[in-house]
């Protein structure tokens, strides 16, 4: 799956997709399996507690926040794509190619929030395009954008789960940017 960093909407690119928005582009097939990942895997990481939300938003309020090369995957209505809010905790995250050397103990266990959307380009890849990720430990903030390039904030996080809900309330440090999430089961 591709991931991109910040994104750049501006030159030649852009335009070039804006031309040809009225072709349709080939789409990667939908696989439970997903396609396999090059390489070996280098980080590890449970996921605890997850909350998707998702809100279906028209296509072109998205589309100038994407990389160039990319197009919001749009729905069958052809107008329309998803943006999530994921919150979770992270436990266990080590980097299995440095054996027990490579476990980071409580400094691997932190609160993430992200905010996504999904896209296909122009040979039919689907992917994910995070347009921010908040983390409420610094280093694994730091060692994400140094490793990854992408997108991550170190926030004041916090988590309360009761078996039957779960919430997440996240404030990005020196800034009013900030989400709260309940989820509770139907009664």
């Amino acid at each position: 799956m591709a991931i991109a960093g910040p994104p750049s909407v501006e030159g030649p690119s852009r335009r070039a997709y804006h031309d040809c928005m009225d072709r349709p582009w080939p789409k990667q097939r939908i696989d439970p399996a997903g396609p396999p990942l090059p390489g070996r895997e280098w980080i590890a990481q449970d996921w605890n507690e997850v909350v998707f939300l998702h809100w279906r938003v028209d296509a072109a309020l998205v589309d100038p926040l994407l990389p160039a090369g990319t197009r919001p995957d749009v729905l069958d209505d052809g107008e329309s794509t998803w943006v999530g809010l994921v919150s979770f905790r992270c436990a266990n995250t080590h980097f299995p190619p440095l054996g027990r050397a490579g476990r980071l103990g409580p400094m691997g266990d932190f609160i993430e929030v992200n905010v996504r959307v999904y896209t296909v380009d122009e040979v039919g890849r689907r992917s994910v395009v995070f347009l921010s990720l908040d983390a409420s430990r610094l280093p694994p903030v730091i060692g994400a954008r140094l490793t990854t390039g992408l997108p991550y904030w170190w926030s004041a996080a916090s988590h309360r789960g009761t078996g039957e809900s779960v919430s997440y309330s996240m404030t990005r440090r020196g800034t009013a940017l900030g989400s709260r999430v309940l989820f509770a089961e139907p009664l």
